[in-house]
């Protein structure tokens, strides 16, 4: 196959070419008609045709397929001998072109089931792989329960405002410790000293702009984490 395969594409036709010249010489004498030639090579580029030669082999099959046109036209010239010349050589690249689409066809029929074979390896491995090491069972997603906003805070030890106001369920900003403090005047003298046990109130409805303004204070108050330490 590697010969036919890495032959020159146009060696058919020059062939061919050679077989005409050749023919241009001789004349036909009184030779009968090449009846059973001409049948071997039609039915030779038939069966080219059946195998889908003029698609894979199109080099060979045009080659018979125009030397036989050619030795038809002889015979209906008369020409007998020329074209009993010219037939085993169309009959013979319709002959190579049927092996070579034969040859063609087959290495790319394999070529799905070789495919097919590593696929089906592949999931083997992989359902081998499965009943060795389960399929790690991913955890289920953890549901945050909603922070329920505090009204009041009783004051535990070594608390201060900043860290009260820092808590999710205060304000989760301890900038905003100043709110406490103004809501809380009855019983919070220096905003840097709480004590356990006490009730706050915590504020609710404070403004976007007393909330600011409370940021702004705790930043100048100069004591904005309100560390006693």
């Amino acid at each position: 196959m590697a010969g036919v395969l890495n032959a020159p594409a146009n060696q058919p036709m020059k062939q061919l070419i050679v077989f005409i010249i050749i023919l241009l010489f001789f004349g036909s004498g009184c030779t009968p008609p090449p009846n059973h030639e001409l049948d071997n090579a039609r039915q030779a580029l038939a069966n080219a045709y059946a195998v889908d030669a003029d698609e894979v082999a199109k080099t060979e099959y045009l080659a018979a397929q125009a030397a036989l046109r050619h030795a038809e036209q002889l015979v209906q010239q008369g020409e007998y001998q020329a074209a009993r010349e010219l037939l085993p050589y169309a009959t013979a690249q319709a002959r190579r072109a049927s092996e070579q689409a034969v040859i063609v066809k087959h290495e790319l029929a394999k070529r799905p089931a070789e495919q097919q074979a590593v696929e089906q390896k592949q999931r083997e491995a992989e359902l081998f792989r499965e009943k060795i090491v389960p399929p790690a069972v991913k955890p289920a997603p953890v549901v945050r329960q909603p922070i329920q906003a505090l009204s009041s805070y009783q004051v535990t030890t070594e608390e201060s405002l900043w860290d009260i106001a820092a808590r999710e369920n205060v304000y989760a900003d301890g900038m905003l410790w100043p709110l406490l403090y103004k809501a809380n005047r009855d019983q919070i003298k220096d905003p840097r000293k709480v004590y356990p046990g006490q009730t706050l109130t915590i504020p609710r409805s404070a403004t976007s702009k007393e909330l600011e303004e409370a940021r702004q204070e705790a930043s100048s108050a100069g004591f904005p984490s309100l560390n006693t330490k």
